[in-house]
């Protein structure tokens, strides 16, 4: 039930891609933290973001923090990339430079 329930949301997320701004280039997960109610990522992901690049973070009370969260392990563990969707206009930037991540995508 889980699986199919990730598949879904990983499905609309690809499928989605091209319809909607903010989408990231594609990178690989090179780090996954979670700390403070917050989950973080470093990427190898080239957009410049918060004044750094490949750093992103979500709350850990998300609706949908679990499912990113599975996908950023999976992409770690596989060494599959990732592309996420951030706010480039108006960016929400904590800790060390690391800009909110409201969508994640595990690419092939």
């Amino acid at each position: 039930m889980k699986f199919s329930r990730l598949l879904i949301v990983v499905s609309v997320l690809f499928l989605s891609k091209n319809t909607y701004a903010g989408w990231t280039t594609e990178g690989v997960v090179e780090q996954v933290i979670s700390h403070n109610g917050l989950h973080l990522i470093h990427t190898t992901i080239s957009d410049t973001t918060c004044a750094s690049t490949g750093k992103f973070w979500w709350p850990a009370d998300d609706s949908d923090a679990k499912d990113m969260l599975s996908i950023a392990l999976a992409a770690l563990m596989s060494g599959k990339k990732v592309t996420l969707v951030h706010d480039t206009d108006t960016p929400d930037c904590r800790l060390d430079n690391f800009n909110k991540a409201t969508h994640m995508s595990i690419k092939n």
